[in-house]
């Protein structure tokens, strides 16, 4: 039995209603689990298989305008449909994606609309007292996560 390990190398591009419009970079990882023994060639050739796939199944969800806080809970769908696209390749397989989130350009971006949301006449810097007494949103995910609390109750990141 073979595990593989992937994720994406470039963020996947994600128009979501959630800020707007914004237009965000998601990055997901996962793993793939096949009772195939597989050559190195092989392994890249899964890999490939299953982040196309991935890249299919999140652009369904934004055409079906998904949130982005809402992924988490159609993981077993996405998972599904990378596992169809390797049997239809030819290795007969299982997936389980650990992570879908927003990449670190997109969580800056996300903060700072919310703040500008928050507060559209504050400076983009902020009095860090104010910052700190703010609404939190997750910078994984974008889950309102209220004024206090150390991780999302959504995803289990870790808030600043």
């Amino acid at each position: 039995m073979a595990q593989i390990r992937f994720g994406t190398q470039n963020s996947i591009p994600y128009s979501t209603s959630e800020y707007n419009g914004m237009t965000v970079g998601l990055i997901a990882a996962g793993v793939i689990n096949t009772e195939q023994q597989l050559s190195e060639v092989e392994q890249n050739t899964v890999i490939s298989y299953a982040l196309q796939a991935l890249r299919e199944s999140l652009t369904k969800f934004n055409s079906m305008q998904t949130r982005i806080s809402q992924l988490p809970s159609h993981a077993q769908e996405i998972n599904n449909m990378i596992a169809e696209k390797l049997t239809a390749g030819g290795y007969k397989s299982t997936v389980s994606i650990n992570m879908i989130g927003v990449d670190e350009d997109s969580k800056r971006m996300i903060n700072e609309y919310i703040r500008k949301q928050l507060d559209p006449n504050s400076a983009v810097s902020g009095n860090a007292a104010a910052v700190a007494n703010r609404p939190k949103f997750c910078p994984n995910c974008g889950t309102p996560t209220g004024a206090s609390g150390n991780f999302c109750s959504n995803c289990g990141s870790r808030l600043a």
